[in-house]
């Protein structure tokens, strides 16, 4: 190449490769190729693109020195990075530069250099790494290392086929046993986003969404490492799945990703040593035929189309956790680390940035380490029962045989809640096959599912005896010594924790028994050093645990002592929190083995007599009973009702009802259809009334009938934004069923009118129910007022709650019409998002109005008084006249309370026309309405004429004290004379002819009881006003003058009013921060004292209720002060007590206190 084509080649590439390759990679090679130079000027450049061009810059430097350095640079990012196809022509061109050449290379660097922008939009580009061998790299071509990449990929698609391709499953389908894991075709499993994921999306309902394998990943990789996290109980068939994703993208489905590589902890549990992301890959899965070290190069740079699948973590026995010493730069991938540094080292992006990793594991068992990492949470269901149906039409061949399956699944409620785990599914039906195929007619199913269990092993050998030509019904005593070795196998695999067996450490005649039926199976082990080994693994780990707990119970080497350490829900009377156990069933089955049906079973398997089962069997009975506490947490009593269910044991179940004190609340997690069957089974086992509550816990529709078996349940609660209109039609099915119900609870869902009608159905024949609960259910004007039609509906009902949903001006009056011709209602209680109902609990016949027809000249049972209370509910003066009209309905209110609205003078106008039609015996409570003082006298003047009106409430403005209203009136009305009558204005601040005008209108109110003048600013000279017409208030009992700004020279007036007036027998003073002044008579109004006052006061023989009494509190009184008041108080007739307590007095006033007291000849406490 002459001199001018490869200057022009260093110009163009130079500038190209500051944008694609990256600060980590240059940096590296930097180090390998000059070894002497000093990179600390590196060290605190932030920016990507200057560190690239400083480091390129240190090879410009050195090409004047070893042009070789140069060529090798450039070759290098020739064939280690994935550069575009014209500037790696421009980088080849260059790498070709001559020593004769060094003055004008070094020209055109700094040239290009200062051509370079400082800051820019970076492209996209790949982080590429150090290749294995510089060497062989060099040698190595592009094309040689897609091809081995090619060649690899067509191995792995191959062996994935013969493993998991449907091609397998045929032919284990045409053998004559098919029971093992890979036999039958696959059924697609529910999966669903958790819940339990925080997912920052606006709309609720994406959460638990449904999901299809296909929603696990994503169609176009990020880039960016993804980390799936797929949750599962046991045996919901995570296993399974990752098979069928594996079976996927050999048949070309899954086109994103290139490469797949699926490792089992349980396998990984073998490594001991530290090993490298090359050897984990080649070692433990699949070993390239040949250029391994070019097919890794190609897996590092296409990192975003490869697959990572790691199955069962909960099975993993190490430490999940990050490298101890994690490189800035990220972790070479030829470094050897642990198993586990290496799964968080992808997981992370620390190894094979932008690759996608899916991890399988039990929902129990999510590392917090894990949980940071994750993008998708999702979590798999099993099958529901258009599923099982499904998986039932696969595994049946025999048309006949099908249909007769079928039929028995769907109408057996608690065989099909067990089908809705797959792994059981397939229990079931090897066990419906073999019963239905003996054609006795009737056939006798097993109940729970370790009965299941044992059914299936007796069905095994039964089908060995007939291979062998002995009877069906012929002696078992002759597989007891393989059963036994069998569960010994499984025993000292949980105790190890370990899940895969070598060949010599499973007994021949155990391994062949297990492997001709699928409970073992057999394939090839990768030891810690990579040879390869025959293993051996029971097809579903909770096979393993059936045959462990068999071994616990039947073997002579486990004693009482042992069995309870065993058992695994002991830890929860542990007070030291116990270590997550290996195992999540076996006390599950240990509980279902204690059964009385299982005992003969377990007599031949131990070779010992049925007492002595029996005694073992009493330990996990003793245990089920110790730890049934009402402290229980939902997942735990969930838990426990399963052991309890599996055990049969009646006594039992009801032992453990009343130890949870008959309360079940359950929150936050899915309640499979067997949790719903065994919860049933405690709570029928009781004949007391229970309460069950769940609160986001998503479950079956079809299993809310297990409810209806329930008949005890007195209060049933549901709450969750899945609740619909669907939810609301099946569990309305049962409502009616419940026989007990007095309590039900639907909220927090969304319902429309379709729901509602079923709910209002099912509430009608409800005869007990007295407490509906319908809060934040999403309910709009139209069902809010179909609700309406239930008032009269339910016999017994005593309160509707329809809080939190659409409450309307509209849907205001809509319940106020329906509570004013109900004759049941008793209160309507609206305000803000509260709206609650309360009624009289039993029928009542008569109506309380004209309007219903009642005849007032008839005798009829006496009409309910109601309640209205009608607050902030933004009525205008549009809305009076509507308000009157249904006003007029009634024909007796105990209370109207429309504080906080804004119905104006206007409004308030067409109230007052009403009044003379309306018998209040209790409060009209007109607070904050926006009235003018105008509006407050003609309430006064509505009150002086119309004696039906009781109590009168108006506050013009807004009281951050509350104290006034809960002090201002007794709130038993029973004590209360019929003739009682109160006003309270309290924050109107009368001020000059206001009060001129309001003392007019008081006085007018000749009849009034109870006066409440708080907190209007009167001052002394309004206080003098209210002084000056209490004389003609003959009936005024208490009057109450609290906040009003009052001196001592209020005080002294008050006094002078009080001694003149014989019906007040109490004046209490407070001039302290909070003022209080109350006048009062008889015991109600009186202060009160405590302590050594009180002692003395109780044991006065003289004292008369009606002696009079005056306190006066913090308050500062000089000398002539006190002269003024005592002078006062002499004239006053009758005062048997003083208190002074809490004043500031000198010797000087006590002094003339002293002098007075000759001349208060009734004063018995002072």
């Amino acid at each position: 190449m002459d001199e001018e084509s490869v200057q022009k080649a260093v110009h163009n590439a130079w500038p190209q490769l500051v944008e694609f390759l990256s600060p980590e990679w240059v940096l590296k090679k930097a180090k390998q190729l000059l070894p002497q130079a000093d990179f600390s000027q590196l060290e605190g450049v932030a920016d990507h693109r200057e560190k690239v061009s400083l480091a390129l810059d240190m090879f410009q430097r050195s090409a004047g020195a070893d042009t070789s350095v140069f060529k090798d640079f450039m070759q290098c990012a020739c064939m280690e990075c994935n550069l575009p196809l014209e500037l790696e022509i421009e980088c080849l061109n260059a790498s070709r530069l001559g020593e004769g050449h060094v003055t004008q290379v070094q020209e055109i660097f700094e040239e290009t250099a200062t051509q370079l922008p400082s800051t820019s939009a970076r492209h996209e580009r790949r982080r590429p790494w150090t290749s294995l061998s510089t060497t062989n790299n060099g040698k190595q071509s592009k094309q040689q290392r897609l091809d081995s990449s090619e060649k690899y990929r067509q191995c792995i698609i191959t062996t994935m086929l013969q493993r998991y391709g449907a091609n397998r499953s045929v032919e284990a389908a045409e053998g004559e046993i098919r029971h093992s894991a890979f036999s039958q075709a696959f059924v697609n499993l529910v999966i669903r986003q958790s819940k339990a994921w925080k997912i920052k999306i606006n709309s609720e309902e994406h959460s638990d969404a449904a999901m299809g394998l296909p929603d696990l990943f994503k169609s176009v990789p990020s880039g960016t490492t993804e980390v799936v996290l797929l949750l599962g109980k046991p045996g919901m068939g995570k296993t399974r799945l990752v098979n069928k994703i594996c079976q996927q993208w050999a048949e070309g489905i899954l086109e994103q990703y290139k490469l797949i590589f699926l490792f089992e902890f349980r396998q990984l549990n073998l490594i001991s040593r530290r090993l490298s992301l090359q050897e984990l890959l080649f070692d433990f899965f699949l070993c390239p035929e040949d250029c391994p070290n070019a097919v890794f190069e190609h897996l590092l740079e296409n990192a975003q189309h490869v697959l990572m699948i790691f199955d069962g973590l909960d099975e993993f026995v190490g430490d999940i956790k990050l490298p101890s010493s994690p490189n800035s730069l990220g972790p070479d991938p030829l470094h050897p680390l642990s198993v586990s540094e290496l799964f968080t080292s992808l997981c992370h992006g620390n190894l094979l940035p932008g690759c996608t990793v899916l991890v399988t594991t039990r929902p129990k068992m999510l590392p917090n380490v894990l949980l940071k990492m994750v993008t998708l949470l999702a979590e798999i269901w099993g099958f529901d029962h258009e599923k099982v149906e499904e998986y039932a039409s696969s595994f049946f061949q025999c048309n006949a045989l099908k249909d007769q399956a079928i039929a028995c699944l769907k109408s057996n409620g608690k065989l099909l809640s067990m089908c809705y785990i797959p792994a059981l599914c397939n229990i079931v039906c090897i066990c419906l096959e073999y019963l239905l195929l003996q054609d006795e007619g009737s056939i006798q199913l097993p109940q729970t599912m370790t009965q299941f269990y044992i059914k299936m092993v007796l069905i095994f050998i039964h089908k060995l005896q007939k291979l062998s030509g002995a009877s069906e019904e012929g002696d078992l005593s002759q597989h007891r010594a393989t059963l036994a070795s069998l569960c010994e196998l499984a025993f000292k695999g949980l105790e190890e924790k370990k899940m895969l067996f070598y060949a010599g450490e499973v007994p021949a005649h155990a391994r062949d028994f297990a492997s001709l039926y699928g409970l073992l199976l057999a394939f090839e082990v990768k030891a810690s050093n990579g040879s390869a080994q025959a293993g051996y693994t029971f097809v579903h780990f909770s096979f393993q645990e059936f045959f462990a707990a068999l071994f616990l119970l039947t073997s002579k080497t486990i004693d009482d002592n042992c069995l309870k350490e065993k058992f695994f829900l002991r830890k929860w009377i542990l007070k030291k929190e116990a270590k997550m156990t290996f195992t999540e069933n076996c006390h599950i089955f240990l509980s279902g083995l204690s059964s009385q049906g299982c005992r003969q079973f377990l007599s031949f398997l131990a070779g010992q007599n049925e007492s002595w089962i029996q005694e073992r069997q009493a330990v996990i009975t003793q245990i089920l009973k110790k730890l049934a506490t009402d402290s229980l947490t939902g997942p735990k009593v969930v838990e426990l009702c399963h052991c309890v269910y599996e055990t049969q044991n009646l006594d039992l179940a009801q032992h453990v009802g009343t130890a949870l004190n008959f309360k079940y609340q359950f929150r936050n997690f899915r309640l499979m259809p067997l949790d719903m069957i065994s919860l049933a089974f405690v709570i029928n086992s009781s004949p007391h009334l229970v309460s069950l509550g769940f609160v986001g816990c998503p479950m079956e529709l079809e299993y809310l009938d297990v409810l209806a078996s329930c008949e005890n349940i007195k209060s049933l609660s549901f709450q969750s934004r899945k609740y619909g209109n669907e939810f609301a039609a099946v569990l309305s099915k049962s409502l009616p069923k419940i026989k007990c119900l007095t309590t039900f609870k639907l909220a927090g869902g969304k319902i429309t009118v379709s729901g509602l009608e079923d709910l209002l159905r099912a509430f009608a024949n409800c005869h007990r129910l007295e407490d509906i609960n319908l809060q934040d259910n999403k309910m709009k004007e139209q069902e809010m007022v179909k609700i309406t039609e239930m008032f009269s509906m339910v016999e017994k009902l005593k309160k509707i709650d329809l809080s939190h949903n659409q409450i309307s001006e509209n849907i205001v009056l809509a319940f106020c019409q329906a509570a004013a011709v109900s004759p049941n209602v008793t209160e309507l209680h609206i305000r803000k998002n509260t709206l609650t109902i309360n009624f009289t609990g039993q029928s009542v016949r008569s109506g309380r109005s004209r309007c219903l027809g009642t005849n007032e000249d008839e005798t009829a049972p006496q009409a309910q008084t109601l309640k209205l209370r009608l607050q902030d509910c933004l009525l205008s003066p549009r809305h009076a006249t509507q308000i009157a009209c249904i006003l007029k309905l009634c024909s007796h209110l105990s209370e109207i309370d429309l504080s906080g609205n804004n119905l104006g003078d206007e409004g308030c106008k067409e109230l007052v026309k009403t009044l003379p039609k309306m018998s209040i015996s209790g409060l009209l409570n007109l607070n904050n309405n926006q009235l003018s003082l105008k509006s407050i006298f003609c309430l006064l003047h509505s009150m002086a004429i119309c004696p039906n009106i009781k109590k009168l409430e108006v506050r013009s403005c807004s009281l951050n004290d509350d104290r006034f209203r809960t002090e201002r009136f007794s709130t038993d009305e029973g004590q209360m004379l019929a003739t009682s009558r109160k006003i309270c204005l309290t924050g109107n601040f009368f001020l000059d002819e206001d009060l001129n005008n309001l003392c007019l209108a008081l006085r007018k109110c000749c009849s009034v009881t109870e006066l409440d003048l708080s907190n209007n600013s009167l001052g002394d000279s309004g206080v003098l006003k209210v002084a000056d017409l209490l004389p003609d208030m003959k009936a005024l009992r208490s009057l109450i003058l609290d906040q009003n700004r009052i001196s001592l020279d209020g005080v002294f007036c008050l006094v002078r009013s009080f001694s003149t007036l014989e019906q007040m027998a109490t004046i209490h003073l407070n001039l302290g921060n909070t003022q209080s002044v109350r006048l009062s008579s008889g015991d109600r109004s009186r202060p009160k004292l405590t302590g050594e006052r009180q002692g003395k006061l109780l044991v006065c023989p003289q004292h008369s209720i009606r002696a009079r009494r005056f306190s006066l509190k913090d308050c500062v009184l000089a000398p002539e002060d006190v002269a003024r008041l005592f002078g006062i108080l002499k004239m006053c007739s009758g005062l048997s007590e003083i208190n002074f307590s809490g004043n500031a007095l000198s010797d000087q006033s006590v002094e003339q206190l002293l002098k007075f007291l000759p001349h208060l000849q009734s004063l018995k406490l002072l």
